[in-house]
């Protein structure tokens, strides 16, 4: 049977529902795979941020002469010439905090207990583990999805660096059953 004469708009009215509908999907599609790929890259700039800044954090502390205030500000330097240096313009807006902990019971090592699902268990040293967290956020601006309201998307990542130093044979913060550090190794939790 071949196609009777009414039939033959149906198509042409189907395509024309259905493409802006299609091409909104696609346009927007484009613009979140970029958005995805600002993360990642976002992801792996902030944890290069939280080694650059754990390792002066560390290596300030252990000097007598400096404060622990003016360990950070360096440590923060730090950071954020490592986000300048990738190429985030606004690196100057990271958030960096020391969140350096030890003993049990610290609640400020939360992302540490947290990683290990291990609340409190840790070892008796006293000796502190120098951390750095490193929060930065950036807006991307959408190409495609403007025409739908979007006009920016936001993303934001953070990364805690421990420094794992070794005082007298012993990680400075072990929990029980975790994975051993070698002496001057840099941890990254998320």
């Amino acid at each position: 049977m071949g196609r009777h004469r009414d039939d033959a708009g149906v198509v042409a009215v189907w395509v024309a529902l259905t493409l802006p509908i299609l091409l909104a999907s696609a346009a927007f599609a484009i613009d979140l795979a970029n958005a995805s790929l600002v993360s990642n890259k976002l992801s792996g700039d902030v944890e290069a941020a939280a080694q650059a800044g754990v390792v002066s954090l560390d290596y300030n502390k252990s000097l007598s002469r400096v404060s622990d205030a003016q360990a950070l500000a360096t440590a923060k330097g730090k950071a954020v010439q490592s986000l300048t240096q990738n190429e985030w313009t606004n690196a100057s807006s990271a958030i960096v905090s020391d969140v350096t902990a030890s003993g049990q019971n610290n609640n400020d090592y939360k992302d540490y207990k947290d990683y290990y699902g291990e609340r409190g268990n840790y070892s008796s040293n006293t000796t502190p583990c120098t951390a750095i967290k490193v929060t930065f956020g950036q807006t991307i601006n959408t190409y495609f999805a403007k025409i739908i309201g979007f006009n920016q998307l936001t993303t934001q990542r953070s990364a805690t660096a421990i420094f794992h130093n070794y005082t007298n044979g012993q990680d400075c913060l072990a929990p029980t059953n975790s994975k051993n550090f070698g002496d001057n190794s840099i941890e990254i939790v998320y």
